[in-house]
C-alpha cells in the first residue's frame, strides 16, 4: 500500500529564537506521517552530504513544537502534464504534545543475588 505525502511545519529552539522548519513524510494516514516525523525528529541526526557534519542533532521532544501539518498532492492526477503541488492543511489536536521516543535508560538495580557474594562455600558458591 502506497503513502501519501504529508508537509509537517514545525519550529525548533534556536541560541536566541526559535527556527521554523520544514520536513515533508510520507505516510498511510495523517497519524502514520506524525509518528514518522517524531522518530525522525527524535532518533536521527540530520547529516550534510560528507556524512560529517551534523546539520540537526537528535531533538528531545520539548526541543521542537509542530505548527502546521498538509498533505501534498499533485494537480495532475495522471503525472503526464507535470501540474503544480498543492499543500492542503488541516488542523491539529488541541493542547497536543509530542512524544517522547527516546530508548528509556535502564534503572539502576541492586543486584538480585547480592546473598551469593557472602556464599563461602557449598554448591551454590560453586
Amino acid at each position: 500500500m502506497s503513502g501519501f505525502k504529508y508537509r509537517v511545519r514545525y519550529t525548533r529552539k534556536g541560541n536566541t529564537s526559535e527556527i521554523p522548519c520544514v520536513e515533508d513524510v510520507t505516510g498511510v494516514g495523517a497519524l502514520s506521517a506524525l509518528n514518522a516525523f517524531h522518530r525522525t525528529m527524535q532518533l536521527q541526526a540530520q547529516l550534510s552530504s560528507d556524512k560529517k557534519t551534523v546539520l540537526r542533532p537528535k531533538l528531545a521532544p520539548s526541543d521542537y513544537s509542530i505548527v502546521s501539518i498538509a498533505i501534498l498532492y499533485n494537480t495532475d492526477p495522471s503525472g503526464w502534464n507535470k501540474g503544480e503541488t498543492v499543500e492542503s492543511p488541516f488542523d491539529l489536536p488541541a493542547k497536543s504534545k509530542n512524544p517522547d521516543l527516546r530508548p528509556i535508560q535502564p534503572l539502576n538495580q541492586d543486584n538480585m543475588m547480592a546473598f551469593m557474594e557472602t556464599a563461602v562455600g557449598g554448591r551454590l558458591a560453586e
